[in-house]
């Protein structure tokens, strides 16, 4: 049940032949990070995520990663 006002998203489902774009992101989870910071850039928002050292490896400039289901472009590593 939401309250009348919340903003959602709504779209029509995928059929069989469609075009997909963008990045498909599966269900598996390979590690958790934790979100230390976001902030608002125009229509942007930033996010600065604390990564366990093992996964810094597979981390690069320019790559994706997925955060809740999304795919997000890393911007930079620090």
């Amino acid at each position: 049940q939401m309250d009348k006002g919340t903003c959602i998203n709504l779209e029509r489902s995928l059929r069989l032949g469609d075009e997909m774009g963008g990045h498909l992101v599966s269900g598996h989870i390979d590690g958790l990070a934790e979100i230390i910071d976001q902030k608002n850039e125009g229509d942007a928002v930033r996010f600065f995520l604390k990564v366990p050292m093992r996964f810094k490896p597979f981390i690069v400039s320019k790559g994706s990663i997925a955060l809740n289901g999304t795919s997000l472009t890393v911007n930079c590593i620090e």
